[in-house]
């Protein structure tokens, strides 16, 4: 099996963070992809994933609404 690029373990954790039909921990995915649970962290912090998912989950609400 082919090693990923750091970009497409970022991809990857970023599409399990905002995952809206499971609430991985930073650990799991950390996990999944093959970082550390820091490295999880920063990317959150960095990329404003939090941010993103909470901003997903209110434009659901407001649609259901």
């Amino acid at each position: 099996m082919t090693e990923l690029t750091t970009k497409q373990k970022k991809e990857w954790a970023r599409t399990l963070f905002l995952d809206g039909t499971q609430m991985f921990t930073q650990q799991e995915i950390a996990d999944k992809v093959g970082v550390s649970r820091k490295t999880i962290n920063k990317w959150i912090t960095d990329e404003k994933w939090g941010e993103l998912r909470i901003s997903l989950t209110m434009t659901k609400d407001q649609s259901i609404k």
